[in-house]
């Protein structure tokens, strides 16, 4: 017999892959018990179910491999705890350098390590000739290995997460849509599905891939759109180890991976492939895409060129599945500046399983406590801006942003899709003047002049960059003489009303009952002390104030702004 939908819940999760499932379990752990996570299809059905599960624990900042480690001691302790099978092995993860540059940030990341306490060693090639014998080593400058990352079947996992979110008095529903999201006085009240209504005030949307029309059909902002992601499954190849470390060749886009006693061979190639522009089919559900061979060509050939021996192996599988990517390559997480209530997890850029320990831990925190205790500035959701839902500019940029994966990264590197949606009025008289524009939440920021009219230099670079002349000499124009800086890309949020003064001095560390015409430099703070944005305000009247905030941040500090106010002042943003 099917339970029925309970009338009200401390939390409603939509969406049943590994991110929703993985909240809900630590939102039930929390004491949040009763919370309700609804699903259309299946769980894992959509993204989850064919993910490669290689779970690494190093990423871009000390809070964020504080979460990855999380994930990996998570899964490890999982199966203990509920008695369902994860599939998780410590097996390790080893990835090569072909170049210079890689090999430098191989050893950066060796530092990395070190610093936040996880095992790692640099390998030679002899030392990796050893451990991988089953590629050659032509061009290969050194390796990298964490022993312990590991690898976990995807399936698995979401189900001992989902029996563990049951087991502290969680409820799933599968086969159940949810329709839209209820407001009342512009707040979250319930979610209505074709079952019935369910009264709520806070949502979690960890809707994967169907996230950004879902959220944008309720006035929400999440920009995301799904590309093909593929990879290749052996024939059973004798005598490879089950605990063989799974092997990274960013400079070749690819990866490689005990599968079963097959190997597993998945890349992330410089173009991709964008899939459902139209929207994603209502039947979706372990589905599978056409693979396109064309398209995966030159990729494939660079892999069998590096493994000679798949030419004499079968290949079982040839595998193709969508998966959601953002503007930046970076998760959304966290609240909603658009709609109190609702919280955001969604746009894992093909990290979910990697991701999904941390994800769920911050969720819960941040839905219980009212702030994560690990630091998500550069995750936010509410970095995100209303014009980077268009669907033109996901589907170009999303071509570039799977590559996001295994590119080169360096100081400057620029995207290079999607380019020229926002300019500054004097954008052509700059141009004119020899200016190299970068983007920046899709403004083209003049960032330097090059007499020479060179565009921005593609060369990768970790230390002197071929800009950097150029920008010594303006260095020295502004300490020896003067320069004109142009922030009119700058965000500009006009604070107004006769509580516009309290709704400021609640949020700012300075004194805002300052003169007319006063300019206040100061921060955003909050109850904890710390720093949520960095701005400058000045008072245009007695009631007005215009606050100037970077590019990047003015949804979300206005937002924090209205998040921070008694609903009974008077002022508005």
């Amino acid at each position: 017999m099917t339970a029925s939908l309970p009338e009200k819940a401390p939390c409603v999760v939509i969406g049943g892959g590994i991110i929703g499932v993985s909240a809900l379990y630590h939102l039930a752990k929390r004491g949040m018990t009763g919370s309700v996570l609804l699903e259309r299809k299946k769980l894992a059905s959509g993204t989850t179910w064919h993910a490669a599960g290689i779970v690494g624990q190093l990423r871009e900042s000390s809070a964020q491999t504080e979460l990855s480690k999380y994930t990996a001691r998570l899964f490890r302790e999982l199966e203990a705890e509920t008695g369902q099978a994860t599939g998780y092995k410590q097996n390790g993860t080893i990835n090569l350098a072909l170049s210079d540059v890689r090999w430098e940030q191989l050893r950066r990341s060796h530092d990395h390590a070190l610093r936040m306490n996880i095992e790692s060693r640099l390998l030679s090639v002899a030392e990796l000739q050893t451990l991988w014998p089953w590629i050659g080593y032509t061009g290969v400058v050194g390796g990298f290995q964490v022993p312990s990352n590991g690898q976990v079947n995807p399936l698995d996992v979401t189900q001992a997460l989902a029996k563990g979110a049951r087991m502290a008095g969680a409820s799933i529903f599968e086969n159940i849509e949810a329709l839209r999201i209820l407001t009342s006085k512009g707040r979250v009240c319930g979610v209505e599905t074709a079952q019935g209504v369910i009264a709520t005030d806070k949502v979690l949307l960890a809707g994967g891939m169907w996230s950004q029309r879902f959220a944008k059909q309720n006035g929400v902002t999440v920009p995301l759109h799904a590309a093909e992601h593929v990879y290749i499954v052996t024939e059973p190849v004798a005598g490879l180890p089950r605990d063989l470390p799974c092997l990274v060749i960013g400079e070749e886009r690819a990866y490689w991976k005990e599968d079963a006693g097959k190997l597993l061979i998945g890349a992330f190639e410089a173009k991709a492939k964008p899939w459902g522009q139209g929207g994603i089919p209502a039947r979706f559900e372990f589905d599978e895409l056409p693979f396109d061979m064309d398209h995966m060509s030159d990729t494939l050939e660079v892999i069998f060129q590096r493994m000679p021996m798949l030419a004499e192996l079968g290949i079982k599988t040839f595998f193709c599945g969508p998966e959601s990517f953002t503007p930046d390559g970076r998760p959304y997480l966290g609240p909603a500046p658009e709609l109190p209530g609702l919280f955001i997890a969604a746009g894992m850029n093909s990290n979910g399983i990697l991701n999904s320990g941390g994800a769920g831990l911050t969720m819960a925190e941040w839905m219980v406590e009212g702030f994560p205790k690990k630091g998500m500035g550069s995750l936010l959701a509410a970095r995100a801006h209303p014009f980077q839902s268009n669907q033109c500019y996901l589907q170009e940029r999303v071509t570039e942003a799977l590559g996001l994966h295994y590119g080169l990264q360096w100081p400057g590197r620029q995207m290079e899709t999607a380019r020229g949606v926002r300019r500054v009025p004097l954008h052509h008289e700059l141009q004119r003047a020899g200016a190299v524009f970068a983007e920046r939440i899709g403004w083209e920021v003049p960032m330097y002049f090059d007499p020479k009219g060179c565009d921005w230099p593609t060369r990768a670079s970790l230390g002197y960059q071929d800009w950097s002349p150029l920008v010594e000499a303006e260095c020295f124009a502004a300490r020896d003489a003067a320069v004109l800086v142009d922030q009119s890309m700058y965000g500009k949020l006009i604070v107004k009303g006769p509580d516009a003064v309290r709704a400021l001095n609640r949020v700012c560390g300075a004194e805002m009952n300052v003169p007319v015409g006063t300019s206040v430099y100061t921060q955003f703070l909050n109850a904890r002390g710390g720093i949520e944005a960095d701005n400058t305000v000045t008072r245009l009247a007695d009631d007005s104030f215009i606050v100037i905030t970077g590019h990047p941040s003015q949804i979300r500090d206005r937002a924090w702004i209205e998040a921070q106010a008694d609903p009974a002042w008077r002022f508005e943003v």
